[in-house]
């Protein structure tokens, strides 16, 4: 019989609030469960939850700077957070996010315009080759060929 290859687990646990992977030792009895080592948990509650927010308001963003149209909503709560550092954090992405989106569709109206000049460049390389002025899919062997991925 074959032995069963194992998965790899890394030693200790996880603590979501400062992020680190921590040794068992690390973690009070209840510690374990929450995911929260002994050193956060004396942060006091009002810091674990501005963590808590700065965490789900990040999931919101892309690694882009992009906010998708599916989390705007989740997002726009946080515009009107309770805690001012959570506002301001937001409102600062909000920006990045604009800016992000005019940079795109600046970079896209640029390159839109020689993407038409090249392709129709190309159809009229095709029509001319072909002497009737239309190109048929049928009729040129290049659209037989497979392309290699």
């Amino acid at each position: 019989m074959s032995r069963k290859t194992r998965k790899r687990k890394l030693p200790g646990h996880y603590c979501w609030v400062c992020g680190r992977r921590r040794p068992n030792e690390k973690f009070s009895g209840r510690g374990h469960a929450r995911h929260v080592c002994r050193e956060c948990a004396k942060l006091g509650a009002g810091e674990i939850a501005y963590r808590q927010a700065l965490r789900d308001l990040q999931r919101c963003v892309t690694g882009d700077g992009f906010i998708p149209r599916k989390h705007r909503k989740s997002f726009e709560r946080f515009l009107q957070h309770d805690d001012p550092r959570i506002r301001a954090r937001a409102e600062e992405m909000l920006k990045e996010d604009l800016a992000e989106r005019a940079y795109q569709r600046a970079l896209r109206d640029l390159v839109e315009p020689v993407l038409e000049e090249v392709l129709s460049g190309i159809e009229i390389e095709n029509s001319a080759e072909e002497g009737d002025g239309v190109a048929e899919e049928s009729d040129d062997p290049r659209w037989m060929e497979e392309i290699p991925f």
